[in-house]
Parts: structure tokens; sequence; C-alpha cells
């Protein structure tokens, strides 16, 4: 104890030369930023005056110099966000390092780096520096860490953990204790956030392997439920930012595809927490919307799993399962390929291009043309350069048409005294209709050209010879088809056409270097060859459960074909096996819920077992559940999620109850997850929260391969609660 109140005082002075070091740096950016905040003002102001005096004589340099005072702004801004933070806990680790051949050197390892402005003597490491890493990958003995120079080697002689909150040290954790799992236990042991947090003071060693690989162009991860790893993703941009690749990126050079874009909300406080710029997130509904138009309707991926999961039609079920498994297949991707050769070699309507009685060009001219151009252009920029060359041609040409016209209106005593401006304007007039005709070769219309391949049925088999086709194929197409027809584009069509619009136009996002893909169980090959279309230049962090997908049966050889559609040079897998989330109670009784025999390990952090509630009738079952959200508020937790087998369930349920609980109703355009919370189980996929409620898990409700994954996805969304509710005879999938 003596030792300990002796270290104590030691800590204790040490963080306080840090905090002032922390104050003294945050007086010089807040100075600094208010001073950028003026000369940025002063240019906007100089800018406007001399943009009304009609002095503006070159605006690029006036916008330049705004763009660079803006920049420079937002970057004293941003250091003073960060020392702010810093103020409240500067650091939460150290180790003491020796390195060999020198003396020893106190590692203290904190959200962001500090250094002494004046002295540049460093205080605290970023935990993304090179150093630091050692915290989390050795314990105390022999130890090493890359730098610029080499590998650096030594011994880490000690390693601490400590709890700082609003400047305060309360106490520290030696080597001699487990550090990471107690405070790990500690953490776990809060409430759930409403939001994502980050984990710097709990990576474990396996997890930080993942964060700070930069050898992988692709690195697909396969994690159990609660282990971290939609965090770990995150975490590994952070890094990325703050080392560099082959240059530095910025978040304008990352895109996170999230499920949905409450799951997107859910993690969007991750990366400025860490002080990084908010990153775009986005699901592929939003790229289909902002990158293929269809004039009509088009149904969600939250539809279409309310239909699967509601629908008392096993038929219909099938039939869209069927159809999102085929139109959404590397399949149907070879026949789209074969299509779109076939779409540039016979079904662009060329027609001869004439102009003052000249031949432009004919159309097996520009016909030849388009079949000889390189076909890494796509069709649309190919048409568009034919475009250019008629148009070059047709310009050459316009004044003598004009010098023509004038002459032939002149004669007429009508036209005697206008008719240099009727000449000018039948020239338009001509211009107008041979543009309507030029466009109508070299404007593609994607939704019309993917609705005749669908519904045109001679076409769709001539193309899809020899391809491996669902015996159900005709049922399939047929039903997409009459979607169509009524203005319906369906959930797997939907990629159909985003694929043959991003290949038609060649659209593609070449600033974009880094591409997370999360909850990537659930995406089918399609997505990933439209990734591949629209970032080619990108690298890929892909992490997934192949035991919570829901649109289809999944397994670890999925993750081989992303590896095989992505083709990057260097790619790995790497599996996280141990749940962090769940209480060892909770996280073993879902294990009866796994569809694989999939390796798991719990982590040793216990609380009361799961129950299993039964009811006669609705209205008992709700005000069980009632009394079940009540206990767990006066128990202080404060997230609690009633989790329904679908939407209408879900609201059901919260409006009947509404007068009982303070309780909301979830959906995937919500923005945030607060409180007491009603939501259906494809929806609470990626979600945590204190307790969770599992509604009405009867026999009727829950007996299928498919229901056995959502009761596994639902019973592993709780830190420390979890029940069971249920009218009638209780689902079999108890069963063990």
């Amino acid at each position: 104890m003596e030792n300990y109140q002796q270290e104590l005082e030691k800590e204790q002075q040490y963080l306080e030369k840090t905090e002032a070091v922390i104050r003294n740096n945050l007086q010089q950016e807040r100075s600094a930023d208010a001073s950028s905040q003026e000369s940025l003002i002063e240019a906007k102001r100089e800018l406007w005056e001399n943009a009304n005096a009609g002095k503006l004589q070159d605006a690029n340099q006036y916008i330049e110099s705004i763009q660079m005072k803006a920049s420079a702004q937002y970057a004293a801004s941003q250091r003073v966000s960060q020392y702010e933070k810093a103020l409240d806990c500067p650091y939460f680790a150290r180790i003491d390092f020796k390195e060999e051949g020198f003396g020893t050197e106190k590692v203290y390892i904190g959200l962001h780096g500090v250094t002494d402005d004046e002295t540049y003597e460093t205080y605290v490491y970023d935990w993304r520096a090179p150093v630091a890493s050692m915290f989390y990958r050795y314990e105390p003995g022999a130890a090493s860490y890359p730098a610029p120079i080499g590998t650096i080697s030594g011994e880490i002689t000690l390693k601490r953990q400590y709890e700082i909150k609003k400047s305060q040290l309360r106490y520290f954790f030696d080597s001699n204790v487990n550090i990471q799992d107690e405070i790990l236990k500690n953490v776990l042991s809060q409430n759930a956030s409403p939001t994502m947090k980050s984990i710097v003071e709990t990576i474990q060693r396996q997890q930080d392997m993942i964060i700070r690989d930069s050898e992988n162009e692709l690195l697909i991860v396969q994690g159990v439920a609660g282990s971290g790893k939609t965090s770990v993703a995150l975490h590994r941009v952070a890094y990325l930012m703050y080392q560099g690749l082959a240059q530095r990126l910025s978040a304008q050079n990352i895109t996170i595809i999230s499920p949905n874009p409450l799951f997107g909300k859910y993690i969007a406080n991750v990366l400025p927490e860490l002080g990084e710029e908010n990153i775009s997130s986005v699901t592929f509904e939003d790229i289909f919307h902002r990158s293929a138009a269809w004039n009509g309707r088009v149904k969600t991926k939250t539809e279409l799993m309310e239909t699967l999961t509601s629908s008392p039609d096993l038929e219909k079920s099938q039939l869209l399962r069927d159809s999102l498994e085929f139109f959404t297949s590397s399949v149907f991707r070879e026949l789209l390929e074969r299509y779109l050769r076939y779409f540039r070699r016979e079904m662009i309507p060329f027609t001869d291009v004439y102009y003052n009685n000249i031949m432009i060009a004919t159309r097996q001219e520009m016909k030849a043309f388009l079949h000889s151009s390189n076909r890494t252009v796509s069709t649309e920029n190919a048409l568009r350069l034919i475009e250019k060359r008629l148009w070059d041609k047709i310009h050459q040409e316009r004044k003598k048409r004009l010098k023509k016209l004038a002459r032939f209106f002149a004669a007429f005593n009508e036209h005697r005294y206008d008719y240099p401006a009727y000449s000018r304007y039948v020239s338009v007039l001509e211009s107008t209709r041979l543009k309507r005709q030029i466009a109508a070769f070299t404007t593609i219309n994607c939704q019309e050209a993917y609705k005749k391949l669908i519904t045109n049925a001679p076409l769709f088999y001539k193309l899809a010879q020899s391809l491996a086709l669902p015996k159900n194929i005709e049922e399939i197409r047929r039903h997409s088809a009459r979607q169509m027809n009524q203005g319906i584009l369906e959930c797997g069509d939907s990629l159909g056409l985003l694929y043959l619009k991003t290949r038609l136009a060649g659209l593609n996002f070449p600033d974009i270097k880094q591409v997370v893909v999360d909850e990537a169980q659930d995406y089918f090959p399609l997505h990933f060859y439209i990734l591949r279309e629209l970032f080619p230049n990108a690298r890929y962090t892909v992490i997934g459960d192949v035991n919570q997908t829901m649109e289809k049966e999944a397994s670890l050889e999925s993750y081989l074909e992303i590896q095989r559609i992505l083709d990057k040079k260097t790619s790995s897998i790497v599996y996280l096996n141990k749940g962090f989330r769940c209480s060892y109670e909770i996280s073993q009784y879902s294990d009866r819920f796994l569809a694989t025999a999939f390796p798991t390990e719990r982590f040793e952090r216990h609380d009361k077992e799961p129950e299993v509630f039964s009811a006669v009738d609705t209205p008992q079952l709700d005000q069980m559940v009632v009394e079940a959200v009540n206990t767990c508020c006066k128990e202080g937790f404060s997230s609690i999620a009633v989790i329904c087998k679908t939407a209408d369930q879900a609201a059901a349920f919260a409006n009947r109850v509404r007068d009982r609980l303070d309780i909301s109703c979830l959906t995937s355009h919500d923005r945030s997850i607060r409180g007491i919370v009603a939501l259906p189980v494809y929806l609470a996929k990626g979600l945590e929260f204190d307790a969770a409620m599992i509604y009405e898990v009867n026999e009727e409700q829950y007996h299928t391969s498919f229901h056995k994954k959502l009761l596994y996805i639902c019973s592993t969304r709780p830190l420390h609660r979890l029940y069971f509710f249920h009218t009638g005879k209780l689902s079999p999938l108890f069963n063990l």
C-alpha cells in the first residue's frame, strides 16, 4: 500500500505537469484559432467588396486564398477540440520500455498525442503511434515495435493502466494484475451507450493486429457477435488516416458501407471521438439512388426483410429469396456482361447523319468505330466521343449552311428584310432536329435497357445459354418482369440495374482509397462486383459474421468468393472468435441458436442467467414485458430493447403499452437509439443494449432454421439482461 501511495503521488505530479502543458498548448491554439477566423473573415470581406466595386478581375486568387484560410482555421479548431478533450483524460496507459543499448523511457499513451510546443518534449503518445503498439501486444518482458529505421527491440519493465476522469486520477492497475481484462470488465459492466464508443483503452492483441495491418489491400474479418469487429474496423480507419498509406488519407478518401441508415448513425461518433473527421457512411440504397435512375418505386432491403420475417406465404417468401439470390449472383453478373456486349454490338440505333446535303457519317462507320474502340472505355463514353466527332464536323459546315440559307431566303419578298435573322432561326431548327437524331443513338436509357433484358424472354434466354440457371428461373424472371411493368423494382433488380449503369457509364470514384464494408455476410457477389467497379483504387476492410446472415445461407467459403471478386494483390482473412459484449451466461445461452458449429470463446464477465417467461394471452404477455422493463430500469439500466420479429409487431406492441412505458418504435431512418425502444430483429443487428426483451418466441413465430438465426441475433444484443417472452408453446428451437 505504501508503494502504491508513493506511486500515486508521482503519477499525480506527472498528470499535473501534463495538464499544464495541455493548457499552455490550448491557449496558443485558441489564439491561433481566433487569428485564423479573423483572417478568414477579412478574406471574405475583401472578396465581397471587390466584387461589388467591379474590381474583381481574377476571382480565383481570392477563392484560393479563402479556401487556404478556411483549411487553416478548421485545422486550428480541430487542435483546440483535441486539447480540450485531452484535459479531461490526457492518457489511459503507460509502459516503461528499456531499449537495447539505451535507457528506460516512460511511454504514456492517450487518445491524442501531447507534445510541449516550446521544448518539443513528448508527454503523451497517440495510441496509433508505433511505440504504443507494444501496450496492446505485449506483457512485461521482451518486446519490439516497428520504426522508420527498422525494428526497435527491448524490454517492457512496467505496464500500467489508469482511470482518469475530469482530470482526476482515480486509480491505476499494474502488470501484476491482468490489466486489460480488469479494465474491460469495468467498461462492459457499465451501461450501453446510444452510440458506439471508441475502444482504445481495451483493444485486444488480435484486434490491434487488425487495426495496424497496412500490408493487405483486402482485409476480411470474420467476427462472432460482440467481438468488436465494427469498432475494430473504425479504429483501423483512424489508424490508417494517422499513418497514411501511399499517401495521406483524408475523410474524402474513405467511405463506409452500412447495412442501413440507423446503423450508420449508431457508429457515426466513433471517428470524431478518435479525433478524425466524420467519414461518410452510405448504404447500397444510397448509392443506387445517387447513381441509377428508376422512374418508379424501388423496394428497399427493409421492405424485403419485413416480408421475409412476416409473410405466412412460404412460397412467396421462397420466391423472393430465390429471386434475390439469382439477381445478385455471379451467374447473373455473367449474363449482364453478355448483355453489355450484345447491347454494344446490336442495340444502339445508329442512323446516317446528313448536314448541308453532306454525309457527316454513316451508321456503318459509327458502328465500326464503336466496335473498334478500346473495350476498357465504357459504351457511354465511346458514344460521347462519337457525338463530339459528329458535331466537330457539323460545326465546320455551319457557316456554309448559313450562307446557303441566307441566299435562299433573300430571294423571297416576305423575307427581304429579315432573311439574316430568319436564316439563323431555320439553322437553329435544323440543329435541334439533328441534335434529337444524334441523341437517339448516343444517349443510353439504362432503366429501359435493363427492363428490356428482363421482360424480353427470347433475348433473356438467348443470352443465358449454357449458364447454370435455377430450376424456377422462368418464375423468377416473370415475377421481376411483372413488377417492372407496374413501375416497381425489386431489391435484387436494383443491384442488377446499378451494375449495368456502372458498366455502361463507366461510373467510378477513383479518389476513394479505403472502403469499409460492414455486415458483409448479408451481401451477395454482385454487391462486391459493383464495389469493384465503383472504387477501383480502394483498399478494403470487409467485416461480417456468417452466423448472422438473414437473406441467404452463408458459410466461410463466401469470404473466398469476395477475395476472388475484389482481386487484390494482397489479402487476408482474420477470425475474431471471442465475444466481449454479452455476459458469460448470455453468451452461453445464445450458443444454442448457432446455425453452425463455429468455435467461439467467452469473456469471463458474469451476470444473471437469461430467463424465459410464459403468458396465457397477449395482454398478460405485454404486462410481463412492461414489468421486466421497469425492473431493469430500477436496476439502473437505461438502454432497453424489446426485439420483435417484425416491424408491425414492434409498432403494435409499442402502441399498446405507450401508456405504461416511455417507449419509441425504431425504424431504419431514425437518427438515434435512446431509452426504451421496440424494433424488429433485422434492425437490431450490430446494435447493443443493456437489456433485451425478446417478444413472442412461441412455436408459431419461430420454428425454422431461418428463425433460429433470428433468435441468435436477438440473444446476442444485450450486455447484462436477456429475457424471452411467449404465449402458447415455446419454440422448439430453445431445445438444446
